[in-house]
């Protein structure tokens, strides 16, 4: 039985890796959690994810729950939802104390099934919802390697090389070994980077030479560093390619900007996921745009396509492209504009409090931006923050 959550649609060309087998060995012997760590873009999510739909698609026992950890608001939001669709959820609608109960109920009870929690920060955060001895599997993606201490760890790692190729090869078609080779070495074997620069090739028609040229000679620019991982030059070159490629390759100007637009915006707001419905009509051109971003890979869809999610690094980049005043108030007067509909009174707050928390979810993702300083008298939410409970 599927549950509430955004678990990612599986990617048109995606291989199967020795580490899902891995993966699912220590899910079956482990007592209850099991932790893959990483740095950002090796995989973790898509990793997690493939296992998850390996039981959504299974004998159809249990549950299959999806949250995001990033933070504690989104942690309980999640849980609460799952609690929600078990029919153990607090009645006056509290996330924390539904959280709780959650727990409870899955305790010392043989209810099959499992529970995701991506991109997880916080571990004693995590540590306190998760259940006891339970028939309840929970798997942690996290870039954190302190969360091992919570369950058996898998550290997920970049392709190998051999994984490179198969994966160059399955995405582009392309039959040149050597040259899939020279760009595997290039891109540090890192799946994301891989993964734009096939849709890069394979939007452009090009080949793997060609395509090392492109990246050669793409403009440099400053890029913010992640604390605790070092990325190259070229993967940043990679993504912000594959960017720019996407924006301006249709040949249609209105379906370039609206492509635009939904990049700038969901790279905005919560990286837990955006709800379709959220994201503004771009001239009856938002669901073509999403359709392309998807196909560039640097969209995913959610397994019931009711949301979007881009890959944190991915958004990164696009905000670090704005380099200038103007661009930056762009990105956030588009983000606000999309939100500031939806604030609401106090008076509204308790009746209202579903749809408040995914609000906060994405002032929390604006604000983390930094880019709300740049005019918070005339921009900012925050002052509304606390309307919406």
């Amino acid at each position: 039985m599927a549950a509430p959550g955004m678990v990612p649609q599986q990617p048109v060309d995606f291989i199967t890796r020795a580490p899902l087998g891995r993966l699912r060995k220590l899910v079956h012997r482990s007592p209850v959690v099991v932790v893959v760590t990483g740095m950002r873009g090796v995989g973790k999510t898509e990793l997690a994810a493939a296992y998850a739909r390996e039981v959504l698609t299974g004998d159809g026992e249990g549950l299959v729950g999806w949250g995001n950890a990033e933070s504690r608001g989104v942690l309980l939001e999640g849980l609460a939802a799952i609690a929600q669709r078990l029919g153990v959820d607090d009645p006056n609608g509290d996330s924390e104390i539904s959280a709780h109960r959650l727990r409870e109920f899955w305790t010392g009870r043989p209810v099959a099934g499992l529970l995701v929690l991506d991109n997880a920060t916080a571990p004693d955060e995590v540590k306190a919802f998760l259940p006891a001895a339970t028939g309840i599997k929970v798997v942690i993606t996290s870039t954190e390697h302190a969360f091992t201490t919570l369950g058996a760890a898998l550290d997920l790692t970049v392709y190998t090389r051999r994984e490179s190729l198969r994966y160059l090869k399955k995405a582009t078609k392309l039959a040149d070994t050597d040259g899939a080779d020279r760009v595997g070495r290039e891109l540090g074997d890192l799946p994301l980077a891989l993964t734009q620069a096939a849709a890069t090739i394979d939007r452009l028609g090009i080949d793997y030479e060609t395509y090392l040229g492109l990246l050669a000679g793409f403009g440099d620019q400053a890029f913010t560093r992640i604390a605790g991982h070092e990325y190259p030059l070229q993967v940043h070159r990679a993504i912000l390619l594959s960017i720019a490629t996407t924006e301006a390759s249709s040949g249609d100007p209105a379906l370039d900007t609206a492509v635009r637009g939904v990049l700038e915006l969901v790279a905005m707001l919560s990286p837990a996921g955006v709800a379709r419905d959220l994201l503004p009509d771009y001239g009856g051109r938002r669901d073509e745009a999403v359709a392309r971003c998807v196909q560039a890979s640097l969209l995913t869809r959610s397994v019931d396509r009711t949301a979007v999610v881009m890959h944190r690094l991915v958004a990164r980049v696009i905000r670090d492209r704005a380099d200038s005043d103007q661009a930056r108030a762009r990105l956030l007067g588009n983000a606000l504009d999309v939100i500031e509909p939806g604030l609401f009174d106090r008076g509204q707050a308790w009746q209202r409090r579903i749809e408040g928390a995914g609000l906060i979810d994405h002032i929390d993702a604006i604000t983390a931006t930094g880019l709300t300083g740049l005019d918070p008298d005339k921009h900012s939410p925050r002052g509304q923050c606390t309307d919406l409970g």
